[in-house]
Formats: structure tokens, sequence, C-alpha cells
């Protein structure tokens, strides 16, 4: 079974280094009896901004640049100063400080830069490149939990307890601070505390370092959604017959309370943030020892505790949804993604007949999370040896090689896939985009390391707005378009958000058009109301009455049944209002007119078909309306096939009208329909009357 190397009944020598582990209270005890403040900071962590990362940065660039002196970009309060050189000095193991002062406003606005002894610039630059290896794996996304598991993860599955050096009571210097396990990949608690403390700051997460004299031992505090929780990541990495195990990332210490410290055999710190809630004493990851993939609001995780398989579940109190069964065991140590594909061991097992032995064999596997297909990676395993655990950073897998006669184990590690695509897209836009303007964009790929990062910009309609492939918009009229980023790696990547283009607030609504002109309509006509300006809500009249914030919106189209009035204006918050438009329609009455077949006729050819020669009709037009147009539509078994129209001037009786020289050839054997339709031309094309119909045969 793993167990925690580090505790007092299981090592009789400790792993903190009592004379260098300081928490930030003594800092500020020693700093107060040194002189250099006047007044003691508070301790309660809670006073604190945990605004740090930009600070921070600014250090981190000075440092590499060997400058003196650092000048902040805003303006830091004199406790929160306190802390950024509490954690300064903690990376460099004593070998940067700063020195400042306070303004009289209790503000510090640059610090001077002192360098020891044993300070060096190729030093500071490994030891970010290191920190910049673990951060990439924080995506900006994450919540801040999902960030605290994050980096978790890759301490404890990249970093190794010293044990050795433990063992024979020789631990460097370096194995004690942020700075050594960072670069070195390996040291006691004292550094894994520090150097999560410090990652944690640099994402402007509240982290502190706690310890306990009794113990001899030293793990974090951190603040989530405003409440404080302990967080031991050296216990989370645990020893295995003397050796870091390959692929072993448990969670037991991860987010728990003071009342369930005792459970996991915590006792004797001292600390005045209180650590009362419970919520996570009992939480899914408990008993989860490998790797946990936080995805688009997903846990993903690999289920060996159970020997089920690859589950996935929404936020932390969701239901766990079985994605891939797995045959697994106890010994399956390991899970990643990469390039969509979660990476998990396959324990199978037989009897090798020759040499009368049982024989357990590990297969590396992908589960696609695009297809929900498995494939065998075929990670290759020199004979004699098996492997039990693995992980993987960026492009390349770290896994167990262990000699099958005599347990003896080893570490190989070889290039997985050629390249790490893109896999999710995020854009920063910003709220407000005005006609005339110009704005700049980002595009930030997921995930961090990707090989390439480059974007490919496109808009939906040019005429609205342009976007060029820096990154630079311009919009050009009121409208809504469709921005995308398309990932240029081959991934088929990209994300898409809709933007509103709009206006300033000086400009009036855009006018309120009406699908229907003013004037004479059919019954029934319906009339549609819209406005250019985006996110404008319409509101509208038919009495006559001058329309208001307080009238009926406009959702669907306005029936006409009688003549009306439509009165409508356009409106939108922060937006000057439109104007008052207006539309008036009269509905026409239609004459009565009414339509007789009186003959028709047809020349017949030698080859038995026929054309239809000539069609009369009569039309009572007894209103005497002028202008008339008449239009004969021909059925063949019911299909439209021919048109005719013929123009008269009716005169208030029945006049007679012929269809003729049509050249229509007909066939005997079916049956034609012809329906006639009379229209005004004064009345806007709707017919007069029913549509008369008749059979020729």
């Amino acid at each position: 079974m793993p167990f925690s190397a580090f505790a007092d009944e299981v090592k009789p020598q400790g792993c903190c280094d009592l004379d260098r582990l300081q928490t930030f209270d003594e800092f500020l005890e020693e700093k107060h009896i040194d002189g250099n403040v006047e007044i003691l900071a508070s301790s309660d962590a809670d006073y604190l901004s945990w605004n740090y990362s930009s600070v921070l940065g600014e250090i981190r660039e000075s440092i590499l640049d060997g400058d003196d002196y650092v000048s902040f970009g805003e303006n830091v309060e004199e406790e929160d100063m306190y802390m950024i050189e509490y954690i300064v000095r903690r990376c460099f193991n004593y070998q940067v400080y700063l020195e400042y002062t306070v303004n009289s406003r209790g503000y510090v606005r640059g610090t001077d830069i002192i360098y020891g002894d044993e300070f060096t610039t190729r030093g500071a630059k490994e030891f970010y490149a290191g920190v910049d290896d673990i951060l990439k794996y924080a995506e900006p996304e994450m919540t801040d939990l999902e960030k605290m598991l994050a980096i978790h993860d890759y301490m404890t599955l990249n970093y190794e307890y010293d044990y050795d050096n433990y063992l024979d009571g020789t631990i460097p210097w370096e194995s004690y601070s942020a700075y050594g396990i960072i670069t070195n990949k390996k040291g006691v608690c004292q550094a894994y505390a520090e150097a999560y403390m410090a990652l944690l700051a640099m994402l402007d997460i509240p982290c502190q370092l706690i310890s306990s004299d009794i113990m001899n031992h030293a793990w974090n505090l951190v603040r989530l959604d405003g409440d404080w929780y302990h967080v031991d990541v050296t216990w989370d990495d645990p020893i295995w017959n003397g050796n870091d195990k390959i692929g072993v990332a448990c969670h037991e210490h991860f987010l728990f309370s003071d009342a369930g410290a005792e459970d996991v055999q915590h006792y004797g710190w001292e600390s005045d943030t209180e650590c009362t809630n419970t919520q996570y004493d009992d939480a899914f990851w408990k008993i989860i020892d490998s790797h946990i993939v936080c995805l688009d609001g997903y846990f993903y995780y690999n289920d060996n505790y159970h020997y089920d398989g690859i589950k996935r579940r929404k936020g932390v109190n969701g239901d766990d949804e079985l994605l891939c069964e797995v045959d697994t065991g106890w010994n399956c140590e390991g899970f990643e993604l990469c390039n969509g594909e979660l990476y998990y061991l396959e324990e199978t097992s037989h009897v090798d007949q020759e040499l009368n032995k049982y024989i357990e064999e590990y297969s590396l596997y992908a589960y696609n999370l695009s297809t929900n297909t498995v494939r065998n990676v075929g990670l290759s395993i020199p004979d004699g040896k098996r492997t039990e655990g693995f992980f993987i950073n960026g492009k390349y897998i770290t896994y167990s090689v262990i000699d099958s006669e005599t347990g003896e184990e080893d570490k190989m590690t070889t290039q997985i896939v050629d390249a790490i695509y893109v896999s999710s897209i995020s854009l920063e836009i910003p709220e407000d985009i005005y006609v005339g303007k110009t704005y700049d964009i980002t595009a930030s790929v997921r995930p961090a390391y990707a090989d390439s990062k480059e974007i490919e910009w496109s808009v939906s309609d040019e005429s609205i707005m342009t976007v060029t492939q820096d990154g630079e918009i311009k919009a050009l009229k009121e409208g809504l378009v469709t921005l995308t980023a398309t990932a240029t790696d081959g991934s088929d990547t990209y994300r898409s958000c809709e933007v509103i283009v709009s206006q300033p607030a000086s400009v009036p609504v855009a006018d309120v058009v009406a699908s229907k002109e003013s004037g004479m309509v059919a019954k029934g006509t319906t009339v549609s109301l819209a406005t250019d300006t985006v996110g404008a809500t319409i509101y509208y009249t038919t009495d006559g009455s001058k329309p208001t914030a307080e009238s009926a919106v406009y959702i669907d189209p306005i029936n006409i049944t009688e003549s009306t009035s439509i009165k409508a204006i356009a409106l939108k918050d922060g937006r000057k209002d439109g104007n008052v438009c207006e539309f008036e329609y009269t509905v026409a009455v239609p004459k009565s007119m009414t339509v007789t077949l009186t003959d028709y006729g047809y020349m017949i050819w030698n080859s038995g078909k026929k054309d239809l020669s000539a069609v009369k009709f009569n039309i009572n037009n007894s209103e005497g309306v002028q202008n008339v147009t008449a239009i004969m539509a021909v059925y063949e078994n019911g299909k439209f096939t021919y048109a005719f129209s013929k123009d008269i001037t009716a005169d208030g009786s029945e006049n007679e009208i012929t269809f003729e020289d049509m050249d229509m050839e007909i066939d005997a054997s079916k049956t034609y329909t012809v329906k006639v339709f009379v229209f005004g031309k004064d009345y806007r094309m709707f017919p007069f009357g029913e549509v008369n119909e008749f059979t020729l045969k």
C-alpha cells in the first residue's frame, strides 16, 4: 500500500529546517522586532487583497533583467507588500531582498531589489522557466478550485520527495526551498509548501504556509469562495517501497477542514486562520489516486478504487457518468489528457505454461472524447519488463519500467505525439462596440502549451464589421455579426461569438420600418415591423395615440382586418429615442364580378393531338371597375402548365373576353382545369371575388 513517509511516527528525522522555515506571522514579527515597520501588520490573512500576480510579474521581469529597482504599475497596500516580500524571499531562498518605503497614504509604488552573493541570473531563469511549465496547466477559464487542483496534481506527478537524502540526513538547502523543488523537481515538505504558496500567489489565489513543530512538518492553507481549507501536497505524493510512485496523485489531503485534520493525522499547528467549512472533507476526489483532468466544467478521472473505469462529473457535487469500462487493477496508475484523448493503463494477465508462472501485463490505451472510441497506444516496453504507472507532460510520457523477475523499477521518457493541438479557444472582446471605432481583440488557446497558437479571424458580414489577422476589428454600421477565431494547426478547432455593433448614446435609435408600404391592402394582410438597431425594443399603437415605453411591445406581425393607422417607435437603454413612425393602411373592398365560361374550341391534327385554340368568358362587371386584367391559368391533372392574360376596359355591362391563339398542345385523355382571376390594376393586384374554376374535357 502507498504510505506517507513524512509523519513523525514514520520518520525519526524532520523534513523541515526550523532555522529556515518561517511563516508569514513569524516574518512580520521579525520585521517588527528589527524596527523596519512601525506598526505590526495584521496577521489575519483575510485583510490582505491577494491580488499579487501583476506586481510579482513586474518583479520577475526586473530580476531577469538584473535591475536594481522596479516601479509598480499600481498602488500596493502596505500589508500586501509585506506578503509580496515574503513570497519573493521564499522563492529565492533569501537570495533576493526587497527594500521599499511606504508613503504617507500607506502605499508602496516601487522597490529596490537586493541580490545575495549566491544569486545568479541563470538560476533565476531556470526557476521562472519551471514556474511557466507549471502555470500553463492552470488555464484562464478554470475556476480557482480547478487551478488549485491542477497545480496540486502537477506537483504530485512531476515532483519527488527527497527520500534518500532524508534517510541519510543529508538534505541539501535546495530541497527545503521553492526554488530548489521547482528547478530540481525534488524536495521535502517545506519546499512543497513554499512552492504551492508561491504558485497560487502568481494566480491571485490566497495561500499561506503553516507548520507543526510536533510533526516537524509544513503544509498550506488556501482560501476558496471565502473559506479557508488545508492542502498538503507533500502527503498526497506518496512513497512506495522507498521510491516515488510514478503516475500517483493522491487527493486525501486536498481541501480538508480543521475538524477533518484528525482523520488525516494532522495536528499541532498554530494559526489565526480557522478552517471551519467541512464541505470537502468527504469530496469525491479523496479516493482518487491519479490525475484528475478538469475540462469544460467537468472532472474526468479513472476510478480504479471501484475498478469501474473512466468517469466524469459536472462540478464537485454532480453525478458520476461512466464513459468507458476499464479492466484496471490497483497497480494501473496514471490518467492523462493529450490531444482530446484520455490515456490510461489496463491490466491483463495469463499463465505462462513454459515458465509455469502467473504473468501480469499492462497496456496503455487512449479514449477519444469526440468519437468515444478506444485505441491501443502501443507503448514500447523492453522484453521482460512491464509498466504500472505513467504521467504525460506536453508531448512526452514518463512511465515506470519494472523488471518482471526482480521487481526493480526505473523511469523511461519518450515522445508520445508529434504535436500538441489546440483543443479550445476563448475570446476577449470589448463589451461595447460603436460604429466608426476600432478595437483590439484577443484569443487564448487551450491548452496553453499547444505547439501552435496562431489564429485566423473572420466575420460573417464585412459590411457591418471587418477584422484583421492581427486581431483588430473596425465597426462600420449597426448590426449583429458573428466573429470567428479558427486555429490554424489543422485541429479544426474554432470559437464563434455574436457581436453587436451599435451607435454611441448620442445617436438616436434607428427608425422603425414596415414590411408593407402605407396604402390600400387586402383584408388579412400582415405587417411586420423592424429596426436596424440591434437590441432595441419596438413599441406601437393602433388607436392613433403616440407610442411610448408603456405601449404594446411588438412581437408578432400585425394582422390588418380594417383600415388602421400603426404608430411605432424603437427604444433602447442608453440610446437617444428614435422617431415616431406612422403607417396607414386602407382595406380595399372587393367588387363583385362573375365570370362565365361560354365556349371553347380546339384544332385536331392528324397525330391525334389537339391544340386549344380559344376560350371565351363573360365577365359581369356590374360595378364598372376600370382597368381590369383577367388572367387564365391552365392546370393539367392539377399541375400548373400555362398562363394567359388579357386587359379589358369594363363599362358596367357583361363583357365578353376571348383567349385565343394560345397554341397550347393538349391531350384528349387528360382533364384540364382553367382558373380565371380578375384583378383591378388600381387595387394592388388582389382578386375581385372568388376565383372562378372550369373544367375542359
